[in-house]
């Protein structure tokens, strides 16, 4: 952490550097011209006027970023900065909560309901903040301070928010039933959640950092046209503006943010490395009597079949007669005798089968071809899915079966000077693509996914080949073939920038200057660790499955579709895309965050409204604005035409949910004893303030009638007095015109009759 009025962080953009300098040199002044406390807003353009950088939205959005990030390193920086746009009315009374255990506070999401919740904020005399969408910087460190909160009392954040849904309808997601795992698409998982199926998916513990998979409570679907579309390296996903994905800052902190606020080169949350245990697994072929030569009942995915079933994704499809499996057919070329052969070796090694057609390669077995179609879910190309029992194959059959997918209808691109580098994987099944992509993934192998559309063409294999979208699925040579050069996903943000290294004579780690990377290999992050102290979050990061994707693109799409929300057990996250990143259960997106923020201070956030129970129970429906309303586009862009706002609640269940959202934290007992004794006090004080108020009055009207009496006498010197006041600009004085022991023993005479 820096000192006072330095930053300890070290850019590597000259451009930061300068305008962090600049920052610094403009508060300096400011202080010294006796200005302590000013916004964000007012040293953005003292910069501006100092020729720091122009007045510009995009210089405006980089250096508001480049202010988080310094205020959180220096406090003394940030101690200087008060925040106007997002207002707090403080109504606490300390003598109401006299006795009581909690301080509660109410936040609301946005300022039009101000109105609404003030008068309660009043009533009860608890603090009132507008958070106006997330909260600002400023408010989150005044509640990590707690300077307004009474000693020995718990701090209670009581938000109110609107429920914004989830991702889209055609979003991967990993999934289990059982002894079954598979990738599907959003909607598909949430239809068989309606219809009381139990569905597991893929989570991650925030606390071991481990991934694992995590029960699904519930699930809500509703349209909406806030949808934003999101590139990273090694794939893409559709999710609305609101939604919340997880990102790691440039020290290793897991943070989270709406898809809106996503920037590029943000580090996205991905998983590359053995996470699903590897297991022996048997394959059950079926069996018909009537058939002269059996096949073997049981066969075991080994690398010979795996490498087999990876020819058949490629070149192989399903031969029907009358509608009815006959048949596996291999569509090779004449010049791949070498695949051919080794087709026809493990066809007979693993099935005891030989071709019955050499051209295309014809093996005639209705259980084979029963089998082959049951294990990729159709007979077509764009039909094809990846086989359910990859999925707990060891990652040696995986290769194996990629390898056969290569050799059937992939290739090896070469990658500077070397003959072999980077293998694609190309296929018009996107299911098959994805579910391909996920494998590697969690195997530990770094592959990425991307499409091209490609038009009609004539193939030397199959003759006119339609247009349409292909996938393709690569494996980077780093990999395959060992090469220096290290993929995202196996890198994480470099979280030795602040470590201290051991400097013996002879280590390796000699004159390493790690505090230049941005990123660290994550073999070499496990190797330095091993042998510096490391804080124990950074050690679990470093050691767990985690990786990064880096941002390429975040825009938002001018459609309306329906998204979709799950809420997963405990962890309230998982993971989702055609290549998987970490994501945030939505609909309490703001409050998750400011949640997490403040979760380290002991302070407890609760979600009192919006909740998806209430959106259910009171059948609330989408609101959306008017078009007639000049503010209309503006609030299309940022939350999208249609949401479910806090706005829809009946008057009369809000101010039900506000009461019984605040006397949950309150001891009515004690409050009704400090009530009573107040309500004496109160009344005591009203009578006394009568009498004495009646006392007054007489007393003035003695006083009034002397004093007039006096200035009559010299009228004429009073106006004077009053001619030379007014002027002067000066207030007139009647002090010395008449005799003010007279007129005080005059009332001190009266005050005894009265007595």
């Amino acid at each position: 952490m820096a000192g006072a009025g330095s930053s300890g962080i070290r850019f590597r953009s000259s451009w930061r550097r300068k305008v962090a300098e600049a920052v610094y040199n403009t508060v300096r002044d400011l202080n010294d011209a006796g200005v302590h406390r000013f916004t964000v807003r007012q040293l953005f353009y003292q910069l501006v006027s100092r020729g720091v950088f122009q007045s510009t939205k995009q210089n405006y959005k980089n250096f508001d970023a480049l202010l988080v990030r310094l205020r959180e390193d220096d406090p003394w920086l940030d101690s200087m900065f008060i925040d106007t746009s997002k207002p707090r009315f403080d109504f606490y009374m300390e003598s109401f909560w006299a006795g009581q255990k909690y301080f509660p506070e109410l936040w609301i999401e946005k300022d039009a309901l101000r109105g609404f919740f003030e008068p309660y904020a009043r009533r009860y005399k608890v603090n009132l903040v507008v958070c106006r969408g997330y909260p600002s910087v400023t408010r989150l460190r005044e509640a990590k301070e707690q300077r307004h909160v009474p000693p020995d009392v718990r701090y209670v954040i009581l938000y109110f928010g609107d429920w914004d849904p989830s991702v889209t309808g055609d979003t991967p997601i990993l999934c289990r039933e059982g002894n079954r795992i598979y990738v599907d698409e959003m909607r598909n998982v949430v239809a068989r959640l309606i219809d009381n199926h139990d569905i597991e998916v893929l989570s991650l513990n925030l606390e071991t950092m481990t991934v694992e998979f995590r029960k699904v409570k519930s699930a809500y679907i509703h349209p909406s046209n806030n949808i934003y579309l999101v590139k990273y390296t090694g794939g893409f996903i559709k999710l609305t503006g609101n939604h919340s994905v997880y990102v790691l800052t440039p020290s290793g902190e897991l943070i989270i943010k709406g898809a809106s606020e996503l920037r590029k080169g943000d580090f996205l949350v991905t998983i590359c490395d053995s996470v699903l245990p590897a297991s022996r697994i048997v394959l059950e072929v079926p069996q018909i009597n009537r058939m002269r030569k059996k096949l073997p009942r049981k066969v075991i995915l080994d690398r010979g079949l795996s490498k087999l079933l990876g020819y058949y994704v490629a070149e192989g499809y399903v031969k029907r007669q009358y509608g009815k499996p006959v048949g596996v057919c291999f569509c090779f070329s004449s010049a791949e005798n070498n695949r051919i052969a080794e087709v026809d070796f493990l066809m007979k090694k693993v099935f005891g089968i030989a071709p019955t057609k050499r051209e295309p390669r014809l093996f005639m077995s209705v259980p084979l071809a029963i089998l082959f179609e049951s294990l990729f879910k159709g007979t077509k190309a764009p039909e094809k899915r990846l086989p359910e029992p990859l999925w707990y194959a060891g990652r040696d059959v995986v290769m194996s079966f990629l390898r056969g997918y290569v050799g059937g209808d992939g290739y090896v691109r070469p990658e500077g000077r070397r003959e072999k580098g980077e293998w694609i994987i190309t296929t018009r099944s996107k299911w098959l693509a994805v579910g391909l992509n996920w494998l590697c993934r969690l195997k530990g192998i770094p592959s990425r996914l991307h499409t091209v559309y490609q038009r009609t063409h004539v193939s030397k294999k199959i003759g006119l080949v339609k247009g349409g979208l292909t996938w393709y699925v690569s494996i980077p040579a780093s990999f395959t073939r060992g090469l220096k050069t290290t993929p995202k996903c196996l890198q994480i943000p470099n979280v030795f920038k602040e470590v201290r290294f051991p400097r013996p004579r002879n280590s390796w780690l000699r004159g390493m200057r790690t505090d230049l990377w941005r990123v660290i290999n994550k073999r070499n992050a496990r190797k330095i660790a091993s042998v510096v102290d490391l804080d124990e979050h950074k050690l679990r990061l470093v050691n767990s499955a985690l990786g990064i994707a880096v941002v390429e693109d975040v825009r938002k799409l001018e459609t309306t579709e329906l998204v979709y929300d799950i809420s997963v057990e405990g962890n309230e996250n998982f993971f989702g895309g055609v290549t998987p990143i970490l994501l945030h259960n939505s609909g309490v997106d703001i409050f998750r965050w400011i949640n997490e923020e403040l979760k380290p201070y002991n302070i407890e956030v609760n979600k009192v409204a919006l909740t998806r129970e209430q959106v259910r129970k009171y059948k609330l429906p989408p609101m959306i604005p008017k078009k007639s309303d000049p503010r209309y586009k503006k609030y299309v862009k940022k939350y999208g035409e249609v949401v479910v706002e806090l706005d829809a609640l009946h008057p009369a269940v809000l101010r039900d949910i506000i009461r019984k959202s605040i006397l949950k934290y309150m001891d009515v007992h004690k409050r009704l004893e400090v009530e009573v004794a107040e309500g004496i006090g109160l009344e005591a004080y009203k009578v006394v303030d009568e009498v004495l108020r009646n006392i007054r009055r007489r007393l003035e009207a003695v006083a009034i009638k002397k004093i007039r009496e006096e200035v009559n006498l010299i009228l004429p010197k009073v106006y004077q007095k009053l001619l030379e006041a007014l002027q002067c600009g000066e207030e007139l004085r009647l002090e010395g015109l008449y005799s003010r022991e007279a007129v005080m023993q005059l009332v001190k005479e009266e005050l005894k009759k009265v007595m």
